[in-house]
């Protein structure tokens, strides 16, 4: 809307200005806007926005002036070609943009506009598939001048309908809550605006999900357009202030300071597919944008899948940082009354373990390895509720269908023995139940640097080659930088070399030609891409 400001001119401006103060009810303003809502031209609509918005600070004149507005673009949009449907459109959209914030927050769901003879009645339904209730918004904020700063690219899709982000209010009494940001969701929401088969003046706003399959056309009298749609520019608003580079180091050196969570990215939906993203040492969940903007942007996954993400302090022992993935999976579907389809696992370096862990019937393999000829008396003396037990010695997931990994350092990694990494280690403090449960490890003594998950990148923790041999229940593909060089099987990614990173018997293998952040390289994204098609064609 402000780009109508400089085609308004001086005096425009000027009464801009003044707006706050300008009476909308004396005589003359009033025989005025009658004058003015007769208009039926799509010129005269656009001049109804443009007083509308000089109007803002007078919430009902500028609202009729709005719908008045819209009801011409849609009259227009009744005669015309779709491919001659734009400006129509556009203004339909503009008219919204000031229109739709009027709703968020408020009781009840219809509501009347009266101004100088003419009176609107807005109608917002509820419970309706691919729907919002606009009550479940503190606030709405167009994207239609929005620029990405964060994500690669600007995923839009141009259309029917108003662009906006929301501020989310986070619900008190859902079983979910734990599983929900207090940032809210980052989810694309469109306005429609609908006058057919009302009565005169009557319209219906509809607040829709724009993943979702059943809001990807809109129609129009005998038309249908695509919806439209930014879905790059709520996510960047929910990340935007989040220091990724400091909590990573943070996680990773003061493990103690942070603590673990699955987290939705959007409201719950059992009829999609859940893809738990799980990032890698000195990382953060917000590493993930690009992938989330892109694989929800495209059309062919969009409203098929949902994104999950795991957070965990990456000094935390890997084990244990595996039990608590089972755990909090464990909880979340506790709390769903109706399940979704099996999930599929994203892990990038340390996260791919994590991941892996999630999909194993160790048995006592991974037990026997870690402890050696102390495994039977240390079995018979921990209870099962120990911390070291339930890292060890569990089920593979029941709700897992696939995994990728992302450069995953499955045989461990060198740099883990650097005399850098080495000293950084070395500073790692654990939180406290952590350090009681080495106790019961006399085999550590006072050494309890060695069970971080720094150190136990290393090649010769013996968790790795126990872990190596364990078959996967779920299929799996394996993404894996080798920074352009083509040299694999000799290739390294600068952190994790190949034979680190290849596994047998993988569904795909896709070498990459980027370093250890491969994760959100082109080409690593469109290997998501075809294995999440992979995945709706089962």
């Amino acid at each position: 809307m402000h780009a109508l400001l400089p085609r308004l001119g001086l005096a425009a401006c000027l009464l801009l200005v003044s707006c706050g103060t300008y009476s909308t009810d004396s005589p003359h303003a009033l025989a005025t806007a009658q004058r003015d809502l007769q208009g039926t031209t799509l010129p005269q609509a656009e001049t109804l926005l443009r007083k509308a918005f000089l109007f803002s600070r007078q919430r009902t004149p500028a609202a009729v002036y709005r719908l008045r507005a819209a009801e011409i673009a849609w009259d227009t949009l009744l005669h015309t070609p779709p491919s001659h449907a734009a400006s129509a459109l556009h203004v339909l959209a503009q008219a919204q943009e000031g229109l739709a914030p009027l709703f968020v927050d408020r009781q009840p769901p219809t509501q009347t506009f009266s101004y100088a003879g003419s009176t609107y009645v807005i109608n917002v339904p509820a419970g309706q598939p691919g729907t919002y209730d606009p009550q479940t918004f503190l606030s709405l904020k167009s994207t239609e001048h929005s620029v990405n700063h964060l994500c690669h690219h600007c995923m839009k899709q141009d259309g029917a309908g108003a662009r906006f982000s929301a501020q989310w209010k986070v619900p008190e009494e859902s079983k979910l809550r734990p599983f929900l940001s207090s940032r809210g969701f980052g989810q694309p929401i469109t306005t429609t605006l609908d006058f057919s088969n009302q009565a005169p003046h009557h319209a219906t706003l509809v607040f829709r999900d724009a993943t979702a399959l059943c809001c990807q056309q809109v129609k129009i009298g005998n038309a249908t357009h695509p919806l439209s749609a930014n879905f790059t520019a709520p996510m960047e608003d929910v990340i935007s202030n989040i220091r990724e580079l400091y909590l990573g180091v943070q996680g990773t050196l003061a493990p103690s300071l942070q603590e673990d969570r699955l987290t939705l990215l959007e409201p719950y939906d059992p009829q999609r597919i859940p893809v738990v993203l799980v990032h890698g040492l000195f990382s953060h969940p917000r590493m993930w944008r690009d992938v989330v903007n892109e694989l929800r942007a495209d059309p062919a996954l969009r409203g098929r899948f949902q994104f999950w993400i795991f957070s965990y302090p990456t000094g935390w022992p890997i084990l244990y940082s595996g039990l608590r993935l089972r755990e909090q999976l464990t909880a979340l579907y506790a709390t769903l009354p109706i399940k979704p389809p099996p999930l599929i696992l994203i892990g990038h370096s340390m996260g791919g373990l994590l991941s892996q862990l999630q999909a194993v019937n160790p048995g006592r393999t991974l037990w026997d390895a870690n402890f050696g000829k102390n495994s039977d008396r240390m079995f018979a003396a921990l209870p099962a509720s120990n911390i070291n037990k339930r890292s060890m010695i569990f089920t593979a997931n029941p709700h897992l269908s696939r995994i990728v990994f992302i450069c995953v350092p499955h045989r461990g990694s060198k740099i883990a023995k650097w005399s850098l990494v080495r000293m950084l280690a070395s500073t790692i403090r654990l939180p406290r139940y952590l350090l009681n449960a080495t106790l019961d490890l006399p085999h550590l003594g006072t050494r309890t640097t060695k069970i971080n998950g720094l150190t136990r990148l290393a090649p010769d923790n013996p968790t790795f080659p126990a872990l190596d041999g364990l078959k996967l229940t779920v299929p799996f593909h394996s993404i894996i930088g080798d920074r352009g060089k083509g040299d694999t099987p000799n290739s390294s990614d600068g952190a994790v070399q190949y034979w680190s990173s290849h596994l047998d018997g993988a569904q795909s293998e896709r070498i990459v030609p980027a370093n250890h952040g491969a994760y959100d390289h082109p080409d690593t994204i469109a290997e998501l891409k075809r294995i999440l098609l992979l995945q709706l064609s089962r």
